[in-house]
Parts: C-alpha cells; structure tokens; sequence
C-alpha cells in the first residue's frame, strides 16, 4: 500500500507528518484524536513502511529516500510479518525469517539454510512471488526465475551471483 491509497483515518497523520516530524502529544492535539488512537495508527504507518520513529517524534520516509530506495534494496528491512520463511517442505518453515535482500543474501552465503530448502523454496516460486510482490524486486524475482531449474548445488551459487550482481546494479 502506498500513500496515495491510504484510508482516510490513516491519511490525515500522514499528511501531518510530512509537514513535520511529531510525537505522538502533538498529532493527538493537532487532530483531535485520543494517543492511544495515534500511536495505534502510527504502527500501522511503519508497518507499511511509510513513516518511521526517530527519537520521541515521528517522521515520513521522505520521497527522496524511498526513490533511492529503488536501487537500495540492501538498505531495505521489511517488517517482521512481511518477513519470508525457506521451506524444507510442505508445513516446513525454516525458523529464521528474512526482512531483506542483504539477509538472504547473508543466509545463502553462511549455509543458514540448507540446499534443499533453497532448492524446494525456489522451484516451487516462493522466494520469486515474495520478492515480486513483498520488496518489488521484479528484476531479482525474473533473474532468480530463468536458473530455478539447475541442480540444488549450482542453483545455490547462481542464486548468491545474481543477488550479489543486482544489489551492485
């Protein structure tokens, strides 16, 4: 969800945290509404990555930032409930949930997760939809799509090069 569709309850704070960064005393005042109200509004704002906590006071992840973002996916750490999970089968989650591309890639490389989990994950086109659709890494997804079909140890390997190649990029 970007903030051009926002509900409105959440587009009011929005838009008053982009004229300043605010506490959560100061939205509660400016818009009339309870603090439990903001600060349940407000996690919900960072949860969809559009606004972020910098001491006592609340700010939007300015556009500049997220536009460098495009081409920073490194720097990206996704909420923990957006988080993807290797399967070593059906039902079969890996515990270690990855919240970026710099983890996954640090999870291939370390052997954090073994070869068949990485193999099952990847032919089965778990890892592609989550980069696709979660982080919009549609370039990734697409290169880590045309090698799904190597054998697990070479997949690996290709996988760890491509990741590597498109973080330079």
């Amino acid at each position: 969800m970007t903030q051009e569709v926002l509900p409105a309850y959440l587009k009011r704070i929005y838009d008053a945290l982009i004229k300043e960064p605010m506490n959560v005393d100061m939205l509660a005042e400016k818009l009339g509404v309870k603090k439990s109200t903001v600060r349940r509004y407000l996690r919900e704002l960072m949860r969809l990555g559009l606004v972020e906590k910098a001491g006592e006071e609340y700010r939007v992840i300015v556009a500049e930032k997220a536009e460098k973002e495009e081409k920073k996916f490194e720097d990206r750490l996704l909420p923990e409930d957006k988080a993807f999970f290797f399967y070593k089968g059906i039902g079969m989650p890996y515990i270690i949930g990855i919240r970026s591309i710099k983890q996954l890639l640090a999870a291939l490389e370390n052997d954090m997760v073994d070869i068949a989990a990485v193999s099952y994950t990847i032919k089965n086109g778990y890892l592609q939809e989550w980069l696709r659709t979660v982080v919009g890494a549609e370039e990734l997804s697409h290169k880590i799509d045309e090698v799904k079909e190597l054998p697990p140890e070479e997949l690996k390997v290709k996988v760890i090069e491509v990741i590597r190649s498109f973080l330079r990029s």
